[in-house]
């Protein structure tokens, strides 16, 4: 009985230890991709579509770090998306507001197309979002490479 004992113990420090580790293992790496993020935030990137959208600054400026988060990314990371990766394609009236509409270039769609889109409602609220929601055709033909 007292092995058993001795053994149990064993057993229950090992994965108490095993979770202290594992947790400050997952802090550290939260902490170094936050300061990661906040160096992001604070490097000003150049597009040569920045100020043309008639959207408002921020917007603009999140919209490539949006799309890096989903993807995984950092701006520091080596062929991680770039604000210059993104071709914007205009705006266009839609049911739900005025979407508009930009490619993504480079290796994130090596298959086919992909378009990033931030919606203006009529309340003001914006909505970003990627994927294969597509911009009207005339706007894809205008700006083909």
């Amino acid at each position: 009985m007292d092995i058993l004992i001795k053994l149990l113990a064993t057993i229950g420090a090992l994965a108490i230890f095993t979770v202290i580790f594992v947790t400050w293992k997952f802090r550290s790496a939260v902490k170094a991709r936050m300061a990661l993020v906040d160096k992001e935030y604070a490097t000003t990137e150049t597009a040569d579509w920045f100020g043309k959208t008639g959207l408002d600054e921020e917007t603009e400026r999140e919209l490539p770090r949006y799309l890096r988060r989903e993807f995984g990314e950092t701006l520091f990371e080596q062929g991680a998306l770039q604000a210059n990766d993104l071709i914007y394609l205009g705006a266009f009236d839609e049911p739900i507001g005025v979407a508009h509409y930009w490619r993504i270039t480079s290796k994130h769609n090596e298959d086919e197309p992909y378009y990033a889109h931030v919606i203006v409602e009529a309340n003001g609220e914006t909505c970003t979002g990627w994927g294969d929601r597509k911009p009207p055709l005339t706007a894809i033909e205008e700006k083909q490479p």
